[in-house]
């Protein structure tokens, strides 16, 4: 019978750990924010090292739970700075008594493994113009 103490038990645990998964760098994104510009959305990261990384889906949700794809953005395979732009900004929706929509970014990191994860998000109230505003609202009477 082999018997450990407490702090090789611990160091044990800790080693399988570091065996068992593989270890991503969870501080590749630096500084994403959001900010709205008239009747679109700006979204802007950094990266600090994209090794492993494939490419990046920006996703948007107005509640938080739900989110959809936009779009997809390739990686440089390096630090960078990258930009995307949601032009699919609209008014919210009619009868909406709530106030100003808001709405929820996040970014999947995606593997070339396969492996994905995800950015904390980020909220950002766009400015509609009332052109927009009006169109929205117009084609809200067709639905």
């Amino acid at each position: 019978m082999i018997k450990y103490s407490r702090k090789n038990t611990i160091v044990a645990a800790f080693l399988v750990v570091l065996v068992a998964i593989p270890i991503y760098a969870s501080g590749i994104i630096k500084n994403f924010t959001g900010v709205s510009l008239e009747d679109k959305v700006v979204l802007v990261w950094e990266t600090t090292d994209e090794q492993g990384l494939d490419h990046f889906r920006v996703e948007r949700s107005t509640d938080g739970d739900m989110f959809f794809m936009l779009g997809v953005v390739q990686c440089n395979n390096e630090s960078s700075s990258y930009e995307y732009v949601d032009e699919s900004v609209f008014a919210k929706p009619t009868g909406d008594a709530s106030g100003d929509r808001v709405y929820i970014y996040r970014l999947k990191l995606v593997y070339k493994d396969g492996h994905s994860e995800y950015t904390d998000p980020i909220q950002v109230t766009p400015r509609i113009s009332s052109t927009r505003h009006t169109w929205g609202s117009i084609k809200a009477m067709f639905k």
